[in-house]
């Protein structure tokens, strides 16, 4: 899921050399595979509208299915899924908001947090017991009284482990990335192959990749905009600038680009629908790209992804056109500042590396789809 605080930290992010974080205390693991699910649109029992990408994480005693996003920060879990003695709880009060506008709020906690074979004592949590809407969009999954798919509807909570500031930055601020007590402040990827998603924690083989370093995100509500009242680097979560291009009608828009497992598409968010060529288009809805060729590339990284664009008339999409991964939709946002999203379809065309102990995020071709040897700049 696409959290608001990412599009803030993309519209201010500043300039700035390497973010190196402290040594945080956790499971010191080497080249270790966790198993993910992939979860296509309509399964769950029909629960799930779009499809996601799941795992088991255990906090003290207590086993949750839980979304697995890197799009947002933190491990949020529904308060009612732990056993009162799994975790310590405190009495300061935390929110997270989406920008769908799904609000939640709850009590931060620390806990044993599992994942796989890695371990972690000690670990920030959110325990979600309010969910809502913002006032800004009162019509959001939440509303009157339904439970959001990540939050009772299909999932128990959400594992964010994107390399973005929290949710809110100051005293009521929540959550700290969970991967840096797991990998002991060190490195994982994410590998998306549907038939055996995994992250790897503290890989070996990473020389395939082409890093950057993550910028300082600056957060103006924060004392000190570097940095996070847990002592953790607050980053810009979308170092790359990538170009998207849809022919006859999208010559080249770019942007940064956020690598997002928790959004079911692709995703082209700009401040005002003026910046994009006629035929005009519409906020809020998929693009009908029958007769088009879609090509997403990130020259930096050396990497491009080319596809024939799908059919869409009405600006909706169903189950199969969301689980066609190979075509996915593009959804057209409007949004503070210009961002493209590459969400769960495009992890299968590149594995993604997120280094916290460099303060470095990268991409290589070498997945389940194939990249372009050299992309133009």
């Amino acid at each position: 899921m696409w959290s608001a605080v990412v599009a803030v930290a993309i519209a201010l992010a500043l300039p700035g050399c390497d973010s190196r974080p402290a040594e945080i205390p956790g499971a010191r693991t080497r080249d270790l595979d966790v198993p993910l699910r992939y979860l296509p649109a309509g399964s769950l029992g029909g629960r799930l509208a779009h499809p996601r990408l799941g795992a088991t994480v255990t906090i003290g005693s207590s086993s949750l299915n839980v979304l697995v996003d890197t799009g947002s920060t933190g491990l949020k879990v529904l308060k009612k899924k732990i056993a009162g003695t799994d975790a310590v709880v405190a009495s300061a009060r935390a929110e997270a908001t989406f920008l769908s506008g799904l609000r939640v709020s709850g009590q931060r906690a620390r806990a044993t947090v599992t994942l796989g074979r890695a371990e972690a004592s000690d670990q920030p949590l959110l325990l979600v017991d309010t969910v809502g809407c913002t006032r800004a969009q009162p019509r959001c999954e939440a509303a009157g009284g339904q439970s959001p798919e990540a939050f009772g509807g299909a999932f128990d909570g959400i594992l964010g482990i994107g390399a973005s500031a929290p949710d809110r930055a100051g005293p009521g601020d929540c959550c700290t990335n969970p991967m840096a007590g797991l990998t002991g402040g060190g490195s994982y990827l994410v590998h998306f192959d549907p038939a055996r998603p995994r992250l790897v924690l503290n890989p070996v083989h990473t020389a395939g990749f082409t890093t950057v370093s993550l910028a300082p995100a600056r957060v103006s509500a924060a004392p000190h905009p570097e940095r996070s009242p847990h002592g953790t680097p607050l980053w810009d979560p979308a170092p790359f600038q990538g170009c998207l291009r849809i022919t006859g009608l999208l010559e080249r828009q770019c942007a940064p680009v956020l690598f997002d497992t928790g959004t079911a598409t692709l995703v082209l968010s700009l401040p005002s629908i003026e910046d994009v060529p006629a035929p005009p288009l519409t906020g809020g809805q998929y693009l009908d790209l029958s007769g088009t060729q879609v090509t997403l590339a990130i020259p930096r990284g050396r990497w491009r992804w080319t596809y024939p664009g799908p059919q869409n008339e009405n600006g909706t999409a169903d189950q199969d056109q969301l689980n066609a991964l190979a075509t996915p939709q593009i959804l057209y946002e409007n949004g503070p500042a210009p961002l493209i999203v590459a969400g769960l379809p495009a992890f299968a065309h590149t594995d993604v590396l997120y280094d916290l102990r460099l303060g470095r995020m990268g991409i290589e071709g070498s997945g389940l789809g194939q990249a372009s040897p050299a992309v133009p700049e």
